[in-house]
C-alpha cells in the first residue's frame, strides 16, 4: 500500500502575509540583502534536484530564479554564480520566511533528475500548489501519481532544457496561470491535507482488520 503525501495547507496558505516576520520591512529589508528581484521563479530542495537543467531553462525563458537548496550544497552548476538572474540562498530558512518566499514568487519549479523512480520533489511541489502558485515540474516516474495536468502550470521531460523552457514560457499566459494556480490550491485542500491523509490511513486499517 502506498499513500500519497500531505501538506500543512493551513500554514502554506496564500492569504497569510508574513512579510513582517520574513523578508519585509519588519525584518530590516532582508529581501534587499538577498538581492531578490520583484518577480522570480522559486525552486526549493536538494534531493535529486536537476538545477543544471532548471538554470538553463530559466535563463533561456528570461525568468529570474531563486534557489533555496535547504543545505549548503546545491551542485556545481549553481554555486558561485555571478549572474544576477540566479540567486542561491545558501542557508536554511525559518518556515515563516520560506512561506513568504513562496508568497512573493511568480511561480514554483521542481526540476528532478531523470530516472528518479521515487517521489523526490513532492514536498516542494505540494508547497507550491498549496500556496496557489503556478507549479512547473519534470515528469519523473516517481511523481507520476501527483502529475495532474489540470492543476500544474507545466510538466516537462526530465533533463530536457528545451521542454522545460517551453513550459516556463507559458508564464506569459496570465489567464491560464491563474486558472491552474486556483486549481492547484483546490486540489491540495481536497486531497492532500493532513486530515485526508489520516482518513486514508483509517480507511486502509478498517479494510485490513475487517
Amino acid at each position: 500500500m502506498v499513500l500519497s503525501d500531505y501538506i500543512d495547507s493551513a500554514f502554506f496558505d496564500p492569504s497569510i502575509d508574513s512579510s513582517d516576520g520574513g523578508f519585509g520591512q519588519g525584518s530590516a529589508g532582508r529581501g534587499r540583502e538577498l538581492g531578490l528581484p520583484s518577480e522570480f521563479l522559486l525552486a526549493v530542495g536538494q534531493e535529486r534536484r536537476d538545477y543544471k537543467t532548471l538554470i538553463g531553462a530559466a535563463r533561456t525563458a528570461g525568468v529570474p530564479l531563486v534557489i533555496v537548496p535547504s543545505s549548503e550544497w546545491v551542485g556545481e552548476e549553481a554555486q558561485g554564480s555571478e549572474r544576477s538572474d540566479v540567486i542561491v540562498v545558501q542557508r536554511r530558512l525559518p518556515w515563516v520566511e520560506l512561506r513568504e518566499l513562496y508568497r512573493r514568487s511568480l511561480a514554483v519549479a521542481v526540476a528532478i533528475e531523470p530516472n528518479t523512480d521515487y517521489a523526490a520533489g513532492v514536498n516542494g511541489m505540494l508547497e507550491g500548489m498549496s500556496m496557489a502558485k503556478p507549479v512547473f515540474v519534470t515528469g519523473t516516474s516517481g511523481l507520476a501519481d501527483y502529475l495532474d495536468p489540470e492543476c500544474l502550470a507545466g510538466i516537462a521531460h526530465p533533463g530536457d532544457i528545451g521542454s522545460l523552457t517551453c513550459a516556463l514560457e507559458r508564464l506569459g499566459d496570465t489567464a491560464l496561470m491563474s486558472s491552474r494556480s486556483a486549481a492547484a490550491r483546490e486540489k491540495v485542500i481536497r486531497e492532500y491535507t493532513l486530515e485526508s491523509y489520516v482518513g486514508r490511513i483509517s480507511n486502509e486499517l478498517e479494510i485490513a482488520t475487517a
